[in-house]
């Protein structure tokens, strides 16, 4: 069998369908890499973005949450001081109230132990007001000497006061009138009163109040009435008044 020179094929087509199917998987990659290029650029880009909202958001929420925690634990505190401060008026209300009743039944036991002495007791502003007329507690109308009947009155004013722990306050009238003859020796009646509330004050410490817990406070009185022309005396104060004071 023969053959003629035409009858085998071309050996060129094979080689240029070869290099035609390698261009073609080339072009093929290409557009590949270009489709997952494009399809990251299209998918990955708003993740990214999306995840960058996300974690702002996350910080922000945590942020709030820190500041919520605060503001709780802020009022937490806020309330316990004023559970705190609430509790402590209470109880100086309590303190206060039991104290006021203390005081109503020491003006009490006073007023009726200082009776015979015309003492006229009372409750002011929480604390307690003897006054005691001047002639049951000094032995003469111009006199600083205080009399057995004053001693003894004034003697159960110290009791009270060692048995309450209150401080007594001995009010001297400073008065600016000048004083009856009888007193020429004082500038004017305050002088006297302050030496009588001084005598006062003395006989109490020496009854066994503490040094502390007595004192003469000057109280501005009312202006005596002026000597009358007949020569009677300007007017004296007609009580001595001692207040006894929680301490």
């Amino acid at each position: 069998m023969s053959f003629g020179y035409n009858d085998f094929p071309a050996s060129p087509p094979s080689v240029q369908i070869h290099r035609v199917g390698a261009w073609k998987l080339y072009a093929g990659a290409v557009l590949a890499a270009v489709g997952v290029g494009f399809a990251g650029y299209v998918y990955l880009g708003p993740y990214l973005k999306m995840t960058k909202v996300v974690r702002a958001q996350a910080a922000e929420l945590s942020q709030e949450r820190g500041s919520s925690e605060e503001i709780v634990a802020e009022r937490d505190k806020l309330k316990a001081a004023l559970d705190q401060r609430s509790g402590t008026d209470r109880e100086k209300a309590s303190a206060a109230s039991k104290v006021s009743a203390s005081i109503q039944d020491y003006a009490a036991e006073l007023k009726t132990a200082l009776a015979a002495a015309g003492a006229d007791v009372s409750v002011e502003g929480g604390r307690l007001r003897v006054g005691l007329p001047t002639k049951a507690v000094f032995d003469q109308p111009f006199s600083t000497v205080v009399s057995p009947q004053g001693d003894a009155a004034l003697k159960v004013i110290a009791s009270a006061l060692k048995k309450t722990g209150m401080r007594g306050r001995v009010h001297a009238p400073l008065i600016a009138s000048p004083p009856p003859r009888e007193l020429a020796q004082f500038k004017n009646i305050g002088e006297f009163e302050v030496l009588r509330a001084a005598r006062v004050m003395l006989l109490l410490a020496a009854s066994g109040v503490a040094a502390d817990r007595v004192l003469v406070a000057g109280e501005i009185g009312p202006a005596a009435a002026p000597a009358s022309k007949k020569g009677r005396p300007a007017a004296l104060p007609d009580r001595v008044d001692i207040e006894l004071e929680p301490v």
